[in-house]
């Protein structure tokens, strides 16, 4: 399965799909909210229905809705992705109150890992915070407009920020409490 960003795999959906330009501006406004350089298996469907979530009007939200899954449909189909994790947001979705962010959720104490995955969590770790110095970096620049009020890009890379982190406290928790597992 090929390690692509978000922006990469983006780029390849925008030139092989016909549809692609009629939801160019949603799946552009998603890639921007998570980051194009995050890598695309980091993402999870917790994310996606957040995101989707925080669409207002309900024609708009099914216009993402539709996007996302053709996208994410895509990258199944290229072997980025083992499934579309997109499929699922039309039985659910919207909800009118959202589940709790991963960070808040607290995994089992009797949850058990595999050395795989300690070694899948730890490398997504170690990418998070390289994407946080990159993103405290675009905030900085951002910053030195002085203009907060309209500062998109500052105030995406803040959002973007507190994602990193909220994941990064989600690994963190994970590590410290699930056991070993017998192999």
């Amino acid at each position: 399965m090929p390690d692509l960003t978000i922006g990469e795999a983006l780029e390849e959906f925008l030139k092989s799909s016909s549809e692609a330009e009629e939801i160019r501006k949603e799946l552009i406004r998603f890639s921007l909210r998570y980051g194009k350089e995050r890598h695309l298996f980091t993402l999870n469907i917790e994310e996606i229905e957040e995101f989707v979530r925080g669409i207002k009007k309900a024609a708009e939200r099914r216009k993402y809705i539709e996007a996302l899954e053709k996208f994410f449909g895509f990258a199944a189909e290229r072997g980025w992705l083992s499934a579309n994790p997109a499929a699922l947001l039309r039985r659910g979705m919207p909800s009118a109150k959202p589940r709790p962010s991963p960070a808040v959720r607290k995994p089992s104490p009797s949850a058990f890992l595999t050395e795989e995955g300690r070694e899948k969590l730890r490398r997504e770790m170690d990418m998070l915070l390289k994407e946080k110095q990159k993103v405290l970096e675009e905030m900085r620049r951002a910053a030195e407009d002085k203009d907060f009020r309209e500062n998109a890009p500052y105030h995406a890379a803040k959002e973007r920020l507190a994602q990193i982190e909220s994941r990064i406290r989600e690994i963190k928790l994970t590590l410290s409490l699930a056991q070993q597992a017998e192999t």
